[in-house]
């Protein structure tokens, strides 16, 4: 069972020996896919074997192999791998961890440490009128401050905190829920967007009240740096490049509050930033 994937632009070949493989990667990815058969010299290869007796499989690219005892070791493996392979072919982006969503042409990253909440905001957003680029990772163009999309399938690790429920076609594993990027009510963006400013969450005032402020350049520059993937890529270990988006967008810091008072936040900065743009 082969497909192809194209992600940022690179095309990415799955070979999988089994169903469940293929049905699990082919979901996961599915704003990826694309019709073609293998060529000479695709960007990179992968190969899914199924594993010893302990089942499981062996996922291989190269000469890199690493055994994935069940899906979630599977999904992670393949996800980490490519990711990484990833930023080597595309240097000429910077790499954030971050959720990414866009309304009106227009882009908003989620930036934050594992757990802080990106993904149930974003699932949150895309049924408020969001349209998905991605829950995890935002590659930002330094020369447009263009948001390159990374739609794979949203990954909640409990059941969503809002509507609706999950659909049926979402891939379980031990410790998270993927839901495919088609099932959710925006059609994934396949395009570049703009970036028109960036949330920081910070779990410190987790449980307590809502707090949103604006924060200074080199405070964004600071977290936008710790955030990033693959600094060292970029000229000047990558402080001149978030420096420079610092100063171009505007940067929130967010905290505290329940899941509908974020969403609400977001939606009343993109209100606000529409009205600026109106006036201007």
């Amino acid at each position: 069972m082969k497909f192809v994937l194209r992600v940022l632009r690179c095309d990415v070949f799955v070979h999988c020996g089994d169903k469940s493989a293929s049905t699990l990667l082919r979901e996961c990815y599915s704003a990826f896919l694309i019709p073609g058969e293998e060529k000479a010299g695709p960007a990179l290869s992968y190969e899914v074997s199924p594993g010893d007796r302990s089942g499981g499989w062996m996922l291989s690219c190269g000469e890199t192999q690493i055994p994935c005892r069940d899906s979630y070791d599977l999904l992670y493996e393949f996800e980490k791998d490519m990711t990484e392979r990833l930023q080597l072919l595309r240097a000429d982006l910077f790499f954030v961890h971050g959720a990414a969503l866009a309304r009106a042409e227009r882009c908003v990253i989620i930036s934050g440490e594992s757990g802080s909440g990106k993904s149930s905001l974003a699932w949150c957003l895309s049924h408020s009128g969001f349209q998905y680029l991605s829950d995890e990772l935002a590659p930002i163009d330094p020369s447009t401050l263009d948001i390159e999309p990374y739609p794979h399938a949203l990954c909640l690790k409990t059941e969503p905190l809002c509507a609706p429920v999950l659909p049926a076609s979402t891939q379980h594993t031990i410790a998270s829920k993927h839901v495919p990027a088609y099932e959710l009510p925006a059609r994934a963006a396949d395009q570049v967007c703009p970036l028109s400013f960036v949330v920081f969450i910070d779990t410190v005032l987790n449980g307590r009240e809502l707090f949103v402020r604006r924060i200074g350049n080199a405070e964004s520059a600071a977290r936008l740096y710790s955030n990033g993937l693959n600094q060292l890529a970029h000229a000047g270990d990558g402080l001149p490049l978030v420096a420079a988006v610092a100063r171009a967008v505007p940067s929130y810091l967010m905290s505290g509050g329940t899941l509908e008072e974020r969403a609400r936040a977001v939606r009343e900065l993109f209100d606000s930033a529409d009205a600026d743009r109106t006036a201007m």
